[in-house]
């Protein structure tokens, strides 16, 4: 390897997309291309400066390895102006890291990984005026300038606008002719006339390349050593994935580090809910939730840099929720799952799962066609519109180790009784429990969206028919929330979900709402269950509206 997306408006409708389209993508590309472009500058500059440092010192030149070059700051001051305000890079492609510094000081850090990989860390051992020495920094930094314009060039050609695309590139890189072909061979030719080899050149005692003992050895040692920090520096440069463990000398024998990976794994997770959580339904305080609830959820791998998982609820068994007690109604309630769910999870944070519901207690409308209850009458029908939107703009915030945000929604069946049983269930009394003898007060469909985020719920009359709310409130333009969630901690694995949303009932107090935080733990990942989910609820969690009806 080393030493290798009616007809005339249709019509004009579809060339602005197109146009549009092509525009977003051109800017991506030239953002990409202008990233890969500062990188390779920063390194050549860097490693020109190392290999003065070998030339002109002796013994350990540590100190001059590990100073930044100042035509190396020049380029990336360079770097910091594209992500600026009109900047190539504003904004940026999913294809570039957005820390210039963090591209700045990896792409460096390269260039003297190979001087600390040949010599060893500190770079000590270096002989003044040593050919052999200077041979090695000269054809080492070259490779590793090669194998970075050879990808900047991939980049700039190919306009990568997917993960595999951009990985293919590193390999391009990694893999250039000029740099395996040529570069590398030089390397050999230059070791073997300068150096003496009755044991590792003087100097690479203490190095990754310590057992050399031949010129071709010592010389495919150091071509592996640049192959990996060229990867490492384009991977991280250009949020590439590629494993550069197999790409720097073709064995998965963790020489060049691990592939980059995701925070979670792929499996069966379960969410189980812990005490201190809350419910707020109507317009009443907000009372203890019981603890012992559950999510498991089917997480499906994902790929950095984005790491969003989607995740399955399957059905039956994927939701489950205590029997619980309203006391301001004295009315006890279950929560069924009626089908299977969905979610995602962003495990290295940074997605929008925002939830925000707007509530209409009729729909006359073609969108729904629900009753139209012109007199918001209360009690005289049960259907409600939902237009569920997910994400404000703005990206979630996690603080600590709570890194991951996550979204997930289920549909469920609430039934709401007064319990004449013998027995204590809380304010309600009875045993908590829907027997023969126990009143049925109402039941309706519900879809339960639980987000890290914020969660608010409100009434309006989305359809125009002079009534928004037929029931027990808050009132239209009252909101509840927004509730605010905490993120997954992939460390402590906990995590607080929010929730806020509206239902329709024919049975006093009609038609409300409700808001919910749940503390809970996470569990997993156990082995994939194979949940799958044909019919999910609606719900768009790349952002946007969409409407539900419930009729």
């Amino acid at each position: 390897m080393s030493t290798s997306w009616r007809i005339a408006s249709a019509l004009c409708a579809g060339v602005f997309a197109l146009a549009v389209g092509g525009t977003a993508r051109g800017d991506d590309a030239k953002c990409e291309d202008a990233v890969a472009k500062r990188s390779r500058n920063i390194g050549n500059q860097e490693q020109k400066k190392n290999r003065k440092c070998v030339k002109d010192g002796s013994g350990d030149i540590s100190g001059c390895v590990n100073t930044e070059s100042p035509k190396a700051v020049i380029q990336e001051g360079k770097l910091d102006e594209l992500f600026l305000a009109g900047g190539k890079c504003d904004p940026p492609s999913a294809f570039v890291n957005t820390s210039s510094s963090d591209i700045a000081d990896d792409t460096e850090a390269g260039a003297r990984n190979i001087l600390k990989g040949a010599f060893g860390d500190p770079v000590d051992g270096i002989e003044a005026g040593s050919k052999c020495h200077d041979k090695i920094a000269k054809r080492g930094g070259k490779k590793y300038d090669t194998e970075l314009k050879a990808f900047r060039k991939c980049v700039k050609d190919n306009a990568p606008n997917d993960q595999t695309s951009i990985d293919n590139c590193v390999a391009t890189g990694v893999n250039d002719a000029k740099a395996q072909s040529t570069v590398q061979p030089k390397l050999l030719a230059d070791m073997e006339a300068q150096c003496t080899f009755a044991s590792p050149p003087a100097g690479l005692e203490d190095g990754d390349c310590a057992s050399c003992v031949a010129a071709a050895d010592c010389a495919a040692c150091i071509g592996d050593i640049v192959d990996c920090q060229a990867c490492l520096a384009m991977n991280n440069s250009n949020n590439g994935t590629a494993d550069c463990d197999i790409l720097n000398d073709g064995v998965d024998d963790d020489d060049c580090g691990a592939p980059p990976t995701c925070p979670i794994a792929a499996g069966e997770y379960t969410i189980t809910q812990v005490s201190g959580g809350s419910l707020k339904v109507y317009t009443f305080a907000a009372f203890p939730f019981p603890a012992g609830g559950q999510i498991v959820q089917d997480v499906a791998a994902a790929s950095p840099p984005n790491c969003v998982h989607d995740t399955v609820v399957g059905f039956p068994g994927g939701f489950s929720a205590p029997n619980f007690c309203v006391p301001a109604l004295g009315y006890t309630v279950n929560v069924n799952q009626t089908g299977c769910g969905i979610g995602q999870i962003d495990s290295n944070g940074g997605s929008d799962y925002r939830v925000i519901e707007l509530y209409d207690t009729s729909d006359s409308s073609a969108t729904c066609s629900l009753p139209d209850d012109a007199l918001c009458t209360d009690g005289g029908d049960a259907s409600v519109r939902a237009d569920i939107t997910v994400g404000d703009g703005f990206p979630d915030v996690c603080a600590g180790t709570g890194l991951a945000n996550a979204i997930v929604t289920v549909p469920v069946h609430t039934t709401t009784w007064q319990d004449n049983s013998a027995g204590t269930f809380g304010a309600c009394g009875g045993d908590g429990v829907f027997n023969a003898g126990d009143t049925i007060i109402t039941e309706f469909d519900q879809v339960l969206d639980f987000t890290t985020d914020q969660a608010s719920q409100s009434w309006s009359d989305i359809d125009g028919d002079g009534c928004d709310l037929a029931g027990g409130g808050p009132v239209g333009g009252v909101t509840m929330g927004p509730y605010i969630g905490e993120c997954l901690d992939t460390s402590a694995m906990t995590v607080n979900t929010v929730a806020a949303g509206g239902f329709g009932s024919d049975a006093l107090p009609y038609d409300g709402s409700f808001a919910t935080v749940l503390p809970n733990t996470v569990a997993g990942p156990a082995a994939l269950s194979g949940a799958v989910c044909g019919s999910p609820p609606a719900i768009n969690f790349a952002g946007g509206t969409v409407t539900r009806c419930i009729p």
